[in-house]
């Protein structure tokens, strides 16, 4: 057998790794590298802000080769941050076809979906994905066409299974949270929001995190622990007006009348109109 070319070679590995999903000959396989090359100059141009440069190269990297889904997957994250929510999705079904229905690229396609209200249709890529690869992102996608159907029970047990499957999964604990909250299962929130603080304790969620552990911390009737766990978020969180009113909410309520009207006072150069936050105002001054 004869050797290949370096070239060939890397063209051969290329094409059988990356995604054109067959090799005719070197021309094809020259077009992939060059169809990839402008691709990735076409992320570079849109992560500074080419927005007009980016979507030029990702059309020519279609043009070099179409049989390749990556340029289309990248186009339609460009169409779709523009708002051009329609181009976008036109090219991620494409990029779904190209892909031969690979999971990840379905599971996107689900989210711009969702994100439409086309739930039937989102609902329909989860459940392929769910039967291409059983991932915990799947499962997470799934949960949220059915929690935006109302469908609860059926949103729990899909994240709980995203959970089984990927038991550090950062996503799915947060929105098992928020559906027992939903619920009225105050006891349940608080146990899943600290296993989650405990095995993160570095994210950049946290503060939104300690928000909902506030939440669940008032409806047990706490109010003093859910003044200080509050308290914890709107330190990070300082311009958040609707924050600041469930902290000058919980401060009323443990009997820290100056330190309501301080924070509510707060709130409400942040949000001057806001209706419950003047209310609050209004009941702290009596």
């Amino acid at each position: 057998m004869d050797r290949l070319h370096p070239f060939q070679l890397c063209c051969w590995l290329l094409v059988t790794t990356l995604g054109c999903t067959v090799m005719r000959g070197p021309n094809e396989a020259e077009r992939l590298i060059q169809s990839r090359q402008l691709t990735m100059q076409g992320v570079t141009a849109a992560q500074e802000g080419r927005g007009n440069e980016a979507e030029t190269l990702f059309s020519q990297a279609i043009e070099t080769c179409p049989v390749d889904e990556r340029p289309r997957l990248h186009h339609a994250n460009l169409l779709w941050s523009q708002g051009d929510y329609e181009r976008a999705i036109r090219q991620m079904e494409e990029a779904v076809r190209l892909s031969a229905g690979e999971a990840n690229l379905r599971i996107k396609l689900g989210e711009m979906y969702l994100e439409l209200d086309r739930l039937a249709q989102a609902q329909g890529q989860a459940r392929r994905a769910i039967s291409a690869n059983n991932s915990a992102e799947a499962w997470i996608l799934r949960g949220n066409v059915l929690r935006r159907q109302n469908d609860l029970e059926r949103a729990l047990a899909a994240y709980q299974r995203a959970l089984s499957i990927e038991p550090q999964n950062a996503i799915a604990p947060l929105a098992i949270a928020d559906i027992y909250r939903e619920l009225n299962r105050p006891i349940s929130t608080l146990a899943v929001l600290d296993r989650w603080l405990d095995a993160n304790p570095d994210s950049r969620q946290v503060a939104q995190v300690m928000h909902k552990k506030g939440l669940a911390l008032q409806s047990l009737q706490r109010h003093s622990d859910a003044s200080v766990c509050l308290a914890h978020a709107a330190r990070k969180l300082p311009n958040n007006a609707v924050l600041l009113y469930d902290l000058s909410r919980a401060q009323f309520m443990s009997g820290d009348l100056v330190g309501a009207q301080f924070t509510i006072r707060h709130a409400l150069r942040i949000a001057p109109r806001m209706a419950q936050a003047l209310q609050l105002e209004q009941q702290l001054r009596h």
